[in-house]
């Protein structure tokens, strides 16, 4: 507090001193006791007011310190004020900051008043981490701090008035139980509630945040306005939180606070924490912030990423829903082994927050590219919690073919073909957009929550379509459905070699094990040359089944290939 009020607060000192000294009624004793039937109390703002009435009733005068419209934390109490005070029988405090200066002025005075610190048992908030920093004196935006407050109260009155301890006992408890309300319906509307950070200009909430799990960004910090570097910085994190309407106070000017909310293409919005009606008045911030939160999620545009590949896009968007705008690098019909990105790839990605990979040849150039090019976009492997094997894994069963896989140390990168793996690469991409978006973060995991019963009837129906069949290997033009064959106990015998079609040699040898597996059909793709298959196909007297693993529509696109699968092994 500056010099300025520190004199003043001397000034009122000095008045003290010489109103006790002049004041014989407050020396007087007398033997008889004088039984009121009011006790005048004082209290510092008008939550404490609605407290005290709400516990005391008609047996309580209240006097009032700061009135509407006025800032506690610069507030300065009149000599006038200090006579009233001096008068009352309790004085009640909340831990406002010139309450300290009254304390220690009034104890050097002779009076029978009684103060009673309403913020004793309270958790209270630190305005930082650092040593001896400022406690936050806002308990009372708090449902569970105010039943405490309430409790204090509760018992300074029966002690100055003990014949009315049941009234004040009922009114108490009937308080209670409305706070206890208030709080269910708070945490009833709260819950679930994804987008649960906002912005306020004075830090008033924190304690509403703290029951309620909200994140709350605040423009003043220790009643200083943010320099031009800090505006920023709350701007870039509103977008972020995509926070459109900032917190104001009928007291406070709303300069800085309106230039955030025209820079968010958001508003501003007023709301006083200390109006008198204290329950209807944290209904309607709660009712305030959550219309506001909800509004936001409808209104805000769509997150937008970019995937390497079209079944990246299926689990993105199946998670996302209308708030994920995927963008997919590998074009239509394009061969994912032998295709280049080029400049206009670069392009694709430019604007969006994250780019998805699997583990692709032509990924591992394009994202040293896309570091180069958007050093802050976020590039996530969706590999990252699964087990890849080795090409050879998945090519032993036909090895006569292509002996020199044996010695290779390529991976292979089909996973999403096996419904387990694409579940754990659907949820990388969920923790990347819950921590992208956290104020969808709800509506994701809901989403997710969807998907994955969508894969776990798939394993369940699969799994009954594949078991127990006469033969248990199938043919493939390119192996794409290693990891498939894992997750069902088939093997693959794959005709080419990643680029490489197989010689004459090879093909008459791939014929000759087919015949002994009993294999009659062959599975080719799209992306690649199916010569070599239906040579091989015409030769076994049997059939070519196209199938496309690289199709969007990833569940749809799992059943069709096991149905195909089933009906050629039966």
């Amino acid at each position: 507090m500056d010099n300025k009020i520190s004199k003043n607060f001397i000034s009122l000192f000095l008045f003290f001193s010489l109103l006790c000294a002049c004041s014989p009624e407050q020396q007087e004793i007398t033997d008889t006791p004088v039984i009121s039937k009011k006790i005048d109390v004082t209290v510092s703002i008008l939550p404490q007011q609605y407290f005290v009435e709400r516990i005391g009733r008609e047996y309580v005068d209240i006097n009032l310190i700061v009135e509407p419209g006025q800032d506690p934390h610069n507030y300065q109490p009149t000599q006038e004020q200090i006579a009233d005070l001096i008068n009352t029988k309790i004085y009640f405090t909340i831990g406002l900051e010139f309450e300290n200066f009254l304390d220690e002025a009034l104890q050097t005075t002779k009076n029978n008043l009684r103060i009673v610190d309403t913020s004793t048992g309270v958790d209270k908030i630190s305005y930082s981490t650092t040593n001896n920093a400022p406690i936050d004196p806002h308990i009372w935006t708090s449902p569970n701090s105010v039943k405490i407050i309430s409790k204090n109260i509760y018992a300074a009155l029966v002690e100055a008035d003990p014949d009315n301890q049941d009234v004040y006992y009922n009114n108490f408890n009937e308080f209670i139980s409305d706070i206890n309300l208030l709080e269910e319906d708070l945490n009833s509307k709260f819950t679930g509630n994804s987008n649960n950070t906002i912005m306020v200009y004075h830090p008033a909430w924190e304690y509403f945040a703290r029951d309620f799990g909200l994140n709350i960004i605040t423009i003043e910090v220790n009643g200083q306005e943010p320099d031009l570097a800090k505006i920023n910085e709350l701007i870039l994190s509103a977008k972020k939180n995509k926070i459109l309407t900032i917190y104001t106070q009928p007291d406070i000017e709303e300069t800085t606070s309106s230039k955030i909310a025209i820079a968010v293409e958001g508003k501003t919005k007023s709301i006083d924490p200390l109006a008198y009606d204290w329950i209807n008045n944290l209904t309607l911030f709660s009712n305030m912030t959550l219309e506001d939160s909800q509004a936001t999620i409808l209104n805000a545009e769509p997150l937008k990423i970019a995937v390497s590949i079209p079944p990246l896009k299926y689990f993105a968007e199946r998670i996302g829903g209308r708030y994920v705008d995927a963008t997919i690098i590998l074009p239509e019909g394009a061969n994912p082994l032998t295709y280049k990105t080029d400049p206009n790839s670069l392009l694709l990605v430019d604007q969006n927050s994250a780019y998805f990979t699997t583990g692709l040849p032509f990924e591992e150039e394009f994202v040293v590219q896309l570091s180069k090019e958007y050093p802050d976009l976020e590039i996530i492997d969706t590999t990252e919690r699964v087990n890849i094997v080795s090409t050879y894994d998945h090519y032993k069963v036909s090895l006569a073919g292509f002996p020199e896989v044996a010695t290779s140390n390529e991976l292979d990168p089909h996973i999403w073909m096996s419904p387990a793996m694409a579940r754990s690469q659907a949820e990388v991409i969920l923790d990347t957009l819950t921590g992208l978006d956290p104020a969808r973060d709800s509506i994701y995991r809901t989403n997710y929550r969807a998907l994955t019963a969508d894969i776990d009837e798939l394993l369940i129906d699969s799994k009954t379509k594949l078991t127990d069949r006469s033969i248990s290997k199938f043919m493939i033009l390119h192996p794409a459905l290693g990891y498939y064959g894992d997750e069902y106990k088939l093997e693959m015998l794959p005709i080419n070699k990643g680029t490489r079609s197989p010689v004459q040699n090879e093909i008459i040898e791939l014929i000759v094990q087919a015949r002994v597996e009993n294999i009659n059909t062959v599975f080719v793709q799209p992306q690649f040359d199916s010569k070599d298959a239906q040579i091989i196909a015409n030769e076994l007297k049997g059939k070519v089944v196209m199938i496309d693993p690289l199709s969007e529509d990833w569940l749809d696109t799992q059943i069709t290939i096991t149905d195909a699968i089933a009906e050629s092994i039966k």
